[in-house]
């Protein structure tokens, strides 16, 4: 239990300033820094102590309807590689398609743009969906 060196409030913890005097350092320095327990002060509600910002399921369940296709919300969500992996058969399933004009592949895209509006409504109904840093979506 620490105290201020001016007017005596006990404080819980080591704090920059006093609640009621606003001396700065009120307890003095911590004499060892090896055993000091930080887990009180990191709040990781509070905003200021925000240190990833939540992704959007907004802004990822757009980027899924409108170009999906390209890995977009993946990337966007710090899914990278399968961000790639979603581009790299756009790229694929696009240059065959123009090469070769075949029916059977306008059907195989066909079937890529309906997994991107899948992938759209299940990122807008799956609650508990989290980004790549294992945040859960805002």
């Amino acid at each position: 239990m620490f105290t201020c060196k001016k007017c005596g409030t006990p404080l819980e913890q080591q704090l920059k300033e006093c609640p009621v005097c606003h001396e700065p350092n009120p307890a003095g320095e911590p004499l060892n820094m090896a055993g000091q327990d930080y887990t009180d002060t990191y709040n990781p509600i509070a905003p200021e102590f925000e240190l990833i910002r939540q992704k959007s399921r907004k802004l990822a369940a757009l980027l899924a309807f409108f170009v999906g296709f390209s890995g977009a919300p993946f990337f966007y969500l710090n899914y990278k590689r399968v961000g790639l992996w979603w581009l790299f058969t756009a790229i694929i399933f696009i240059a065959m398609a123009i090469l070769l004009g075949s029916f059977y592949l306008y059907i195989l895209i066909g079937m890529v743009l309906l997994a991107q509006i899948g992938l759209g409504i299940y990122i807008v109904l799956k609650s508990d969906f989290k980004d790549g840093n294992h945040e859960l979506l805002r």
